[in-house]
């Protein structure tokens, strides 16, 4: 089942895929584990990563930095920091493949940051937003829109990629939306105000 397309979960606008991936995890001490999934160019992202909050000076501590939708995790529709200021899934187009600032690389993903993007991949449950430097290469960074399919939201769109928010309604994310403010956005229960981006 995991081989099979879902044409809603594929965007128009990135580039088509023929078939699914395949990908070994390997993570010592664990054994190799290689399977196969169909990619799909949206996904849930759960929350900010250790990397990103020490670079931002966030704080670290406790579920400050998980997203609504955190691997393995129990949520209430309730959220603290309401579900129309909550990411609930986000667009990163371009999975299996790695993409930088607007370009294949001719890289797979290694699937440790941001999941391999299949619909029915473990992997992809457990994106989180790094941020990464204006060209894609270097983690964490500024630059949370557009510039890496591995460290933050990606889309084949000019100028921004789009969100599904907790409370249903999409919205597009500007490439110049401020780290900060998107990491507030990715976040259920951080407590901060968040403004547009």
């Amino acid at each position: 089942v995991s081989n099979t397309p879902i044409k809603t979960f594929l965007c128009p606008s990135a580039p088509a895929r023929t078939g699914p991936y395949t990908y070994t995890f390997n993570f010592p001490p664990f054994p190799p584990t290689t399977w196969q999934a169909y990619p799909a160019d949206y996904t849930p992202l759960a929350g900010v990563s250790q990397q990103l909050a020490t670079f931002l000076a966030l704080s670290t501590t406790g579920p400050a930095l998980e997203g609504a939708l955190a691997a393995d995790q129990r949520r209430s529709v309730l959220l603290p920091d309401g579900t129309s200021n909550t990411i609930l899934m986000a667009e990163v187009a371009g999975k299996d493949q790695l993409y930088r600032a607007g370009r294949a690389t001719g890289q797979q993903l290694s699937g440790f940051a941001g999941g391999m993007g299949g619909w029915a991949d473990a992997t992809s449950g457990g994106s989180q937003l790094y941020g990464s430097s204006g060209d894609g290469t270097t983690t964490p960074g500024n630059c949370g829109v557009n510039c890496s399919n591995d460290f933050g939201l990606y889309s084949f769109h000019s100028g921004g990629a789009n969100v599904l928010m907790a409370d249903g309604s999409v919205r597009f994310v500007t490439a110049s939306a401020n780290i900060r403010t998107l990491a507030a956005q990715v976040t259920y229960n951080g407590g901060e105000v968040v403004q547009d981006n």
